[in-house]
This record gives structure tokens, sequence and C-alpha cells, in this order.
């Protein structure tokens, strides 16, 4: 068999491999291998807002292109500098001479909060309050528009209005929340402290027994005067710190229940509220003696007389034994 090709279809196949051969050299000619593109990225903890600063190490740079990760305008400087204006993790990339490139990661952190005093909620309360009694509280925080009241016995808002009241069911002390502008940031904590209600002494009663004259013994004369009545002793004044000290002693056992008498006029039943519990003074004394504890809170009431009338105690322990 005769084949025959046609001499067009020859000249195109030479034409392709000519012009393949063109390019190849041309390409293998003009080729320069990359150098190590060198790109100094800080190492310190970077945050939004701060100036990144960043330089080109290369050797040899005839061009460069900087992309800093996150969408904004490329550089072609040695050492650009940036801003981030949101946290995350960005892919910087140094692109030298158009074919060269290096990639580093590198995080950027939310800015560190600064609290401002002026935005921070404002109230006043007491040092105490009696249990049962209305509790009436003010926003008096500057441009304030919304606003939630924590009275500290729930977890729940238990008010949203600029005067709010509020009657505490149990004694102790109490942490009370105000939130404004839903800015918990600039949010104001304040401590109460509940006390509880004395009970009222029980009245005796005192039965007149009629008395019969007794043959030969005068009556005293009536215009003799009832004898004055004996005033209530005052009891020796005591500070709150003098009494942490004397209870961190008892606790140590280094001192009785009795060295209190002088404090309490005597009574070592006096009612007294320990860690949200309400018990005696010597119930207090048995439960912390040996204990090694340490007072968080107390608070002493007293009467005119100087004595303790009541006492309010939170404290924890600092040993296992």
């Amino acid at each position: 068999m005769n084949h025959h090709l046609d001499k067009n279809v020859i000249i195109f196949f030479l034409m392709v491999m000519l012009a393949s051969a063109t390019a190849f050299t041309y390409k293998f000619i003009d080729y320069e291998p990359c150098e190590e593109v060198v790109m100094e990225v800080p190492e310190d903890e970077l945050r939004v807002g701060d100036v990144v600063r960043f330089k080109d190490n290369t050797a040899n740079v005839k061009d460069r292109v900087w992309n800093f990760g996150d969408s904004t305008d490329i550089s072609k400087r040695i050492t650009p500098s940036h801003i981030y204006k949101k946290p995350g993790e960005y892919q910087v990339t140094l692109t030298v001479n158009g074919k060269c490139e290096a990639v580093k990661l590198i995080t950027i952190r939310e800015k560190p909060f600064v609290l401002d005093s002026s935005k921070l909620a404002r109230f006043d309360i007491p040092e105490t309050i009696k249990l049962g009694t209305v509790l009436k509280v003010e926003d008096e925080t500057p441009n304030s528009v919304s606003r939630e009241w924590r009275f500290g016995e729930t977890a729940s808002v238990n008010s949203t209005d600029k005067v709010a009241e509020y009657t505490y069911a149990t004694p102790g002390l109490k942490t009370i929340l105000l939130v404004v502008n839903g800015d918990v940031k600039h949010s104001t904590k304040k401590k109460l402290n509940v006390l509880p209600v004395e009970k009222p002494k029980e009245k005796v009663t005192i039965t007149k027994i009629p008395t019969r004259k007794i043959s030969g013994i005068k009556e005293a004369p009536k215009d003799i005067k009832d004898a004055p009545s004996t005033p209530v002793a005052e009891c020796t004044p005591i500070s709150t710190n003098s009494m942490k000290s004397k209870l961190i002693l008892l606790s140590q056992n280094k001192l009785g229940p009795e060295a209190f008498k002088p404090y309490l006029n005597g009574d070592l039943n006096l009612s007294v509220v320990a860690n949200k519990k309400k018990m005696t003074f010597i119930e207090l004394c048995e439960k912390i003696r040996d204990k090694k504890i340490k007072i968080k809170s107390l608070f002493i009431d007293k009467g005119d007389n100087k004595c303790v009338r009541t006492m309010t105690i939170n404290y924890s322990r600092t040993g296992l034994f």
C-alpha cells in the first residue's frame, strides 16, 4: 500500500515544533532561581489597634509585594506598617520578583479592656438594714437609659426601675448588683448586712398575793418612798477588730467563752447569725473551737450601754481538722 501525507500537514507540525522549541529556549535562558525570601515579623503579642511593622530582608530584590491577609491594600515598601482592626489569625505573604514567596501566620488578640470610671453604675445604700424593712435604692448613673437590679437573694433580675424597692426574706451579708445600659463591664457591686429581728422579751406576770395583818406587827409608814431601781451596768466596749481577734483565739482554744461576758452583758445565749444560720453565742463557740477559722466578715450591733446586742459573722475553715 502506498501512504501519502499532505505537504501542508507536514509543514504545520514543523511550525508547531519550532514554536515550542523557541518558547522553551526563551524560558530557559530567562530563568533565574528563587532566592530565599526572608521576612521579619514581630514576635511580641499583637493586639487590635497596634502598629505592626514588617521588614523584607531578602537579597537581590527587584520588586516586592506585601499581602497582609485582611483584604486591605497591598504594600511594596521594604518596611511596611499595618494596623489590624479585628482579632484573629492572618496569613501574611511576601512575594519577591513576582514569583518567590514566603508566608507567615500571625495572631491578633482583642484589645485589652480599660475601665472608664465615668461609666460605672452609681447608687448608695446603708451599711445595715433590719430584716423585713423595705430597702429603697436609686440609680444615680449619668445618662442611664436601662438598668438591672439584683439584690443578692435570687439569680434573676429583681427590678428595672430607676428607684427600686426590695424587702429581704433572710438575714446575712447580701451583694447588691446594678447593671446600667446593659454594660456588664461597668456594673457596680455593694455589700449590705441584713440584721435579724430581735424577738421581744416575754413579759412575766406577777400575781399579787393578798396580805393579812398580823397582830403585834406595825405597818411601814406610807410616806416612805420606794427604793430607786438599779441602773443597768455598762458593758466593756469592744471594737469589731478586737472581737475578730478574740474569736480567732477562741477557735485556737487559747480563750474560753467566759472571756466574752464583759462585752455581752454576761449573756452567752446572745442570738447571733453565723454563716446565714441563727444560733446562740455559746453554740457558735462550740462550732469554731479547735477549728482554725478565717473570718470573712463580722458585724456587731451595740446598745446604748455599749453591750453587744446582735452579731453577724461569716467564716470559713482553714484546716482539715
